[in-house]
């Protein structure tokens, strides 16, 4: 029992060998999105990202909720092919607003995101995790304000399971947004309001 559990933590944070480690593989979120095929949700709309600290590097992390999860592991033979923040941000302004500018936008939509990783219940399922919480800025202030969190299931329990997973949470984002700007839980027909006088 011990050797398997010693063997699957190997696969999933790499063991050095005699023979040296091979190069890390690289990940992203996947290929960018053509501006003409672009969902546009937010078409003019200005959009920050903040990332918590420990997310601000190039490392694939995960977090193993039986065995201290507290404790933010990283894979030693993958990686992102830069940090997520950056990712993310590229990401989400190709898909949401189309590739358009933010210039004279009269809103302002905030992520603040603590947590996007791999969170393992068991060796043999884990999901992909992206959890912090979104705000809708007008001219007047904070318009809404709302706690988000989306997880979607991993296809395998290591990196690439976990890249696939998080790739999913993305869009699963873009679909949340969606139905709450479509319901009037981000209110973005009150963009605007409050501005100030001449």
């Amino acid at each position: 029992m011990k050797r398997a559990w010693w063997l699957w933590a190997c696969l999933i944070g790499g063991c050095a060998s005699g023979g040296g480690l091979p190069p890390p593989a690289v990940y992203d979120l996947g290929p960018a999105v053509q501006e003409s095929q672009a969902k546009a949700l937010l078409p003019g709309m200005g959009l920050e990202l903040n990332v918590a600290a420990w997310l601000d590097s190039d490392r694939i992390h995960y977090r193993l909720l039986y065995d201290h999860p507290e404790r933010v592991r990283e894979y030693s033979l993958s990686r992102w092919a830069a940090p997520p923040s950056v990712l993310l941000a590229q990401r989400l302004n190709r898909v949401l607003r189309g590739g358009a500018t933010a210039a004279g936008s009269r809103c302002t939509l905030n992520l603040e995101i603590d947590e996007f990783g791999q969170h393992f219940s068991s060796p043999q399922r884990s999901v992909g995790v992206m959890q912090g919480r979104i705000r809708l800025l007008g001219k007047s202030g904070v318009l809404a304000e709302r706690p988000i969190r989306v997880e979607r299931v991993a296809p395998t329990q290591d990196a690439r399971g976990g890249v696939s997973a998080l790739n999913a949470v993305i869009e699963g984002l873009e679909q949340e947004l969606s139905g709450w700007m479509r319901t009037g839980v981000l209110p973005v027909s009150r963009c605007g309001e409050g501005a100030a006088a001449g």
